[in-house]
């Protein structure tokens, strides 16, 4: 089998953003919102959330 390295990110790429960290009701930890900040402002990428 050939294993096919996927292409470089660049500015403006959607990326999945996938937290193990349990929410109770919704309630999303500081940590998780700005690690998706910090993926937002330094990389430029779009984070979306599964």
């Amino acid at each position: 089998m050939k294993l096919i390295p996927p292409k470089r990110l660049a500015d403006g790429d959607k990326v999945a953003s996938i937290s193990t960290l349990w929410s109770a009701a919704g309630d999303v930890s500081y940590r998780y919102l700005k690690g998706k900040e910090r993926l937002n402002q330094v990389f430029n990428l779009e984070v979306t959330e599964t």
